[in-house]
């Protein structure tokens, strides 16, 4: 009756009950958690879905025990027990985290060559995308390494409960989470990657700005530094009475600039 955000198990007298999630990419890129119930008992399973957030489809909770009934109407699929029928449900919610997991490596690799070749106009839209990534990534991840925790504990709690092949089915799907989890934790980590390349790419050209910026003010500084010396109107400066004082002093600003400016060329300031 109440929604929860962590996948758990509780064993009862005759069968557990199991909570799991499966992601669902909503459109403000928020990721919604798909919640799924089963109780598993030795001679049934009753799965039941949700509640799911705001805004959620409610087929879109029921895709993989839909896909596993018809599986069973078309007769492709006959459990022979309960927890091969759970089974069957979870891996499909796996598969789902999988392919979420490679439809955001998608994004990460064109993320990556935006960031490489330096395509983006929109900055603070490339770093909203990336942590929007990261956000979905880590997610998953999280979502995988809980339902492992799930399975590892119903397999402890199975022999009170379960038939004795149904430790084969566990083992399988502690495979399948970790698989999940490894793919997220490579991409997340690749997606680290690039936003530490972004980052740096960002600080070294913050620093030839301000490399620029400091060259600029330091040639500037000789010239109005000429030009305050000379616009003091002091009664005795010999300088203001010269013929040829003006260029001098125009002369004098571009010469030091000119120097200045190869310097700074130099050191690559410029």
């Amino acid at each position: 009756m109440e929604r929860t955000h962590l996948p758990m198990v509780h064993a009862y007298p005759h069968e557990l009950f199991v909570v799991l999630h499966a992601p669902l990419l909503g459109d403000s890129k928020h990721v919604h958690l798909l919640q799924l119930n089963q109780f598993i008992g030795q001679r049934f399973l009753v799965t039941t879905h949700g509640p799911f957030g705001e805004g959620v489809a409610p087929e879109a909770g029921l895709r993989e025990t839909a896909m596993v009934l018809d599986r069973m109407v078309q007769h492709r699929f006959h459990p022979a027990s309960p927890m091969e029928l759970s089974y069957a449900i979870v891996s499909a919610v796996t598969r789902r985290m999988e392919q979420f997991v490679t439809a955001r490596a998608r994004d990460v690799a064109l993320l990556e060559r935006t960031v490489a070749q330096e395509t983006s106009n929109d900055p603070r839209r490339l770093v909203e995308d990336m942590f929007q990534l990261r956000h979905q990534l880590l997610t998953v991840q999280t979502m995988a390494i809980q339902s492992r925790d799930v399975f590892s504990r119903a397999k402890v709690l199975s022999p009170r409960f379960l038939s004795a092949d149904s430790h084969a089915w566990v083992e399988d799907l502690l495979d399948q989470f970790d698989r999940v989890r490894s793919l997220a934790d490579g991409e997340n980590l690749f997606l680290q990657g690039v936003i530490d390349l972004y980052q740096t790419r960002t600080a070294t050209e913050l620093n030839l700005f301000a490399k620029q910026l400091t060259s600029l003010g330091a040639i500037l500084v000789m010239t109005t530094l000429i030009a305050g010396i000379y616009g003091m109107n002091f009664e005795h400066m010999p300088e203001l009475g010269w013929k040829y004082g003006y260029p001098y002093a125009i002369a004098l600003m571009a010469v030091l600039s000119l120097v200045l400016a190869v310097v700074f060329r130099r050191k690559r300031w410029l």
